[in-house]
């Protein structure tokens, strides 16, 4: 989950952990900038002592790095929706992650060579759909999000 938040008048956003994982398992070029503030001291687990963890970067260009990464859940856009709509997020993922698997399943092997990338935006889609998944879990036991994450810190609580 990201989070974009003015502090001090001043853009940044703040990136989960987990998030930062499933991007660094992307064949996705990752800014040296990024990289280096999350991966560059020597080996970084993430488990689920820090997975909800967030790390706040404050460049315009990983700003905007990070707000072209629509596979990493906006927490601003779905803060305020109730199940339905959250519901409704999830079946257009689900729909696109439909169309890539209907799409490439009807490709040649030559074909589907060609167009590996459409095995990381599967990829992307499910992890995506999996974010969506939990916040509506969150959303469908009565609880707030709000709560849950303190982007200066840790999660506030432990999800599931």
């Amino acid at each position: 989950m990201k989070v974009i938040k003015t502090e001090n008048n001043q853009e940044k956003i703040y990136v989960q952990m987990q998030d930062m994982g499933h991007l660094n398992s992307t064949d996705m070029p990752i800014p040296a900038s990024i990289y280096m503030k999350v991966f560059g001291n020597g080996v970084t687990i993430i488990d689920d002592s820090n997975r909800f963890s967030f790390v706040s970067f404050e460049d315009p260009k990983d700003i905007e790095f990070f707000k072209g990464l629509d596979f990493i859940i906006d927490y601003n856009e779905y803060k305020h929706l109730g199940l339905e709509e959250i519901s409704k997020k999830g079946e257009e993922v689900s729909t696109a992650i439909h169309g890539i698997v209907t799409k490439y399943n009807a490709m040649s092997d030559d074909e589907k060579k060609k167009n590996a990338n459409m095995i990381d935006a599967y990829n992307n889609l499910e992890y995506k759909i999996a974010a969506i998944a939990e916040l509506y879990h969150i959303k469908q036991s009565g609880l707030d999000l709000e709560p849950f994450f303190d982007p200066k810190g840790n999660a506030k609580r432990k999800r599931r």
